[in-house]
């Protein structure tokens, strides 16, 4: 590295330099300007460690770990955030590091080198002051472990959040349960890639441990269960081989023992570390997470105990989000079960309820929501007539609607090219509602049609609803992987297949829309205030209706409007 910090006319004062790196918001932005002088490196490090890093290659995980190693006690403790995604292969020893290859759709299947694993096992003993940890694919992490590196994650005592992804044995949640920080957000991905047929994982089995301090929790596959709130030693049973249940691929009694084994692993643990929250839950029956306000259970593989088990474990949640696995979901069975108790549970009025159609119509009829966001619109006539159902029994004032978003799956399939013309009037209930702010957001291969057709769904809308602001989002599919978090997905931005959208489409989108019809809605509706149109990556116009006549707001102000409602691109994600 070279040191111009002699050379006349490139001097900068100290003081200005640390300052500056108190604005400089991209981690790749403060290295580079690290990298002018040895001053600038020294006095970069704490800023770049504190904005976290994120490791998904063997060969970063190695530079990562002999950065850190080299002054261990001064760096460590500064680092804030750490995510490691590193998928391994399984068929592979731990000889050598290998980025690996990348397979059509996947990330690399890579190796790790046992010198490489216990660098990195020295590096998270000393890293104390962590508070956001994430460890993708931690299934085949642990699966390589000797106890060192969980012993490590067990020991933090200050992380506030943390995710796990792919991580189904229950011969690896007492993990969970043993690490002593007061988690306040939880994510667990529990889907398994191609590791093998594991059991579904309860979810629960591994949240309940830290149910005193939770006030987030988020899930992806899995099984949501009841769990007694007190085991006794002689219930266990001492079946807690792990080989075991790994090998074994379907029967649920056996996880239900193993899942009891793993609790009382960790209940000594647990007990030492639970914080009193003032509650007395000495006579409850089922461990409850009183201090849970947002739930999100994603592609939730099976709700045992119905509906039921929903207000039971979690009575105070203000923001619910849930879709089912559809393989093992009926949602007609789930709504039938849940009618007896439709208005007994304690949740008033959410704040926010999302989800797909079919898990949202299981919920029966409830809860009400002021915000409802329904992702995986398309024009199937059984699925728009429980979106209808969905809303009259909500009673939102704020929707927001997902068209055409199904990841995947072939769009011409469900016909919905001319969706806004066709079938756009099928959303919403038809006899009326209370929604004054609507929000659609649609994939861009949806804009068949002419100008005219697009107006006729919105003029449908607006003469039977009490719609005061419409925001039409335009988008494709990249934005929706990354809004679920392409680290915890293990898919790469760059790997993602965007050549189904032709170059010009935003352009003549924006021209579409602007004169066919956000001009003629905002004339002919004298109710609409506001009329936003987002078209990704290209253009926001934000038209509102003022004193003076119809005005255009800049996008700073337009968007600031918008998060205030909680109507963003990303307001609805947990």
């Amino acid at each position: 590295m070279t040191d111009y910090s002699d050379i006349p006319g490139l001097c900068i004062n100290h003081d200005i330099f640390l300052e500056l790196l108190t604005h400089i918001r991209r981690q790749a932005d403060v290295l580079a300007l690290m990298s002018t002088c040895k001053t600038f490196w020294a006095d970069g490090i704490k800023p770049v460690l504190a904005m976290g890093v994120i490791i998904r290659r063997p060969s970063a995980l190695r530079s990562f770990c002999t950065f850190m190693l080299n002054d261990i006690s001064v760096r460590a403790p500064l680092l804030r955030r750490l995510y490691l995604a590193i998928r391994l292969d399984p068929n592979r020893e731990m000889d050598e590091d290998d980025d690996g290859f990348k397979p059509c759709y996947g990330v690399a299947r890579a190796s790790l080198s046992k010198d490489l694993f216990n660098m990195f096992v020295r590096v998270m003993e000393k890293t104390t002051n962590v508070e956001d940890l994430g460890i993708d694919w931690a299934e085949q992490i642990f699966d390589r472990d000797e106890g060192y590196l969980a012993a490590a994650v067990v020991a933090l005592r200050h992380i506030r959040r943390m995710h796990v992804g792919h991580l189904r044995d229950a011969a690896h949640w007492a993990t969970l349960g043993k690490v002593k920080s007061p988690l306040v957000e939880l994510d667990l991905n529990c889907s398994l890639g191609d590791w093998g047929k594991r059991r579904r994982p309860r979810i629960t089995v591994a949240a309940q441990y830290h149910a005193r301090t939770l006030q987030k929790l988020t899930t992806t596959h899995g099984v949501l269960h009841l769990v007694e709130a007190a085991y006794s030693n002689d219930e266990a049973g001492d079946d807690n081989d792990g080989n075991d249940r790994a090998n074994n691929d379907g029967d649920d009694d056996d996880v239900a023992a193993a899942d009891t084994a793993v609790h009382n692993d960790a209940n000594n643990e647990t007990a030492a570390t639970d914080e009193d929250d003032g509650s007395d839950d000495s006579d409850e029956t089922w461990v409850t997470f009183r201090q849970v306000r947002a739930l999100a259970l994603r592609n939730l593989e099976r709700l045992e105990d119905g509906v039921t088990t929903l207000y039971t474990m979690f009575p105070a949640i203000r923001h619910l989000e849930i879709s089912m696995h559809e393989d093992n979901f009926d949602a007609e069975d789930m709504r039938e079960d849940a009618e007896p108790v439709a208005f007994s549970h304690p949740w008033g009025v959410l704040d926010r309820m999302c989800g797909s159609v079919d898990a949202l119509y299981g919920l029966g009829g409830f809860p009400a929501a002021k915000i409802l966001e329904v992702y995986r619109v398309y024009a199937d006539d059984r699925l728009l007539e429980r979106l209808r159902t969905v809303i009259s029994c909500a009673l939102p004032n704020y929707l927001v609607l997902h068209i055409g978003i199904l990841g995947w799956h072939s769009y011409d399939t469900f016909g919905i090219r001319r969706f806004l013309g066709e079938h756009l009037h099928d959303c919403l209930p038809f006899e009326g509602s209370n929604i004054t702010h609507l929000a659609v957001n649609l994939d861009a291969r949806l804009m068949g049609g002419s100008g005219r057709e697009h107006l006729d769904g919105f003029i449908f809308l607006l003469e039977k609803h009490p719609i005061q602001f419409l925001i039409i989002r335009v988008l494709h599919r990249k934005v929706f992987d990354e809004e679920s978090s392409l680290i915890y997905n293990g898919l790469e931005a760059d790997e993602k297949d965007d050549d189904y959208v032709p170059d010009d489409w935003p352009k003549k989108i924006r021209s579409v829309f602007s004169s066919s019809v956000i001009l003629p809605l905002m004339e002919g509706f004298p109710q609409l205030t506001d009329v936003v149109l987002e078209v990704q990556d290209y253009a926001y116009d934000h038209v509102v209706r003022g004193d003076g006549g119809v005005m255009q707001l800049d996008e700073a102000t337009g968007r600031g409007i918008l998060k205030t409602l909680g109507l963003g691109m990303s307001d609805g994600r947990i």
